[in-house]
């Protein structure tokens, strides 16, 4: 198949790109037309995305992304052969974006939270006995509040190639999959053995770490946080610990 900007993806190779996996799941609605109102996957994973903490944004607004490729498939209808295809597609998506596929226990997380927005999404889309589903008896108001900031949202911004949903996913995304490439690396380096030099304190006692202490110092930032924190209440403590120790008085 050709995505929206002319990537060609097969069952074996190819990814879509970052604004197509925003137009694909945008224009894909959720539970195959069986809702009261069209639900487009963009704005489940915004709401999902939106329960989970700021480090696995990416995993909440990748968590259906392969569904930009297969569509929405029922579970009765997601044989094991469709499910494997849905993982591998989705591994090659984390591969297109250099991000790392989540852990298990992420994985555990992200699976609540999808689980909080479906109870919510039939609480509000219904009917619940129709779909066979069970529904808690109590609502879970968090997950309600945020599908209702979504549900105000007009056709035009999910089904549009330029819409308001169609940025808003992509720039969340991208924002995100920035941050996670930003951690990975930070991850990288800290059990590089420069890393584990530089947690040691090694760098700082060196003579170019304390050059580059020298300079943060004297620079404007520098002196903006000595300035905050000597009158500080930590720092006006710290001054009077210093004036009433045997050093400072012989000072």
């Amino acid at each position: 198949m050709f995505t929206f900007e002319g990537k060609d993806v097969t069952a074996d190779a190819g990814a879509p790109s970052l604004r197509d996996l925003g137009v694909h799941l945008s224009r894909e609605g959720r539970y195959v037309g069986a809702a009261q109102r069209f639900w487009p996957v963009s704005l489940h994973s915004l709401a999902v995305t939106d329960l989970l903490p700021r480090k696995l944004e990416h995993h909440g607004l990748l968590h259906d992304a392969a569904e930009a490729l297969t569509g929405d498939i029922p579970k009765p209808f997601k044989i094991p052969e469709m499910k494997a295809l849905e993982i591998r597609l989705l591994h090659r998506i984390y591969e297109s974006l250099r991000v790392e596929f989540p852990t298990p226990d992420e994985e555990k997380q992200i699976k609540e939270a999808d689980a909080r927005i479906f109870a919510a999404e039939v609480h509000l889309f219904g009917p619940s006995k129709a779909w066979g589903v069970y529904v808690p008896a109590v609502v879970d108001e968090e997950a309600e509040r945020v599908l209702r900031v979504y549900m105000s949202t007009p056709s035009e911004d999910y089904l549009g190639p330029d819409g308001g949903v169609v940025k808003l996913f992509c720039w969340r995304l991208r924002d995100a999959v920035q941050r996670a490439r930003n951690n990975a690396r930070k991850r990288r380096f800290d059990r590089s053995e420069k890393g584990r030099a530089c947690k040691g304190g090694r760098y700082n006692r060196s003579e170019k770490g304390r050059a580059r202490q020298r300079r943060y110092r004297h620079s404007v930032n520098g002196r903006a946080i000595r300035r905050s924190y000597k009158y500080s209440e930590k720092g006006r403590a710290c001054q009077r610990r210093y004036r009433q120790s045997e050093k400072g008085r012989a000072r």
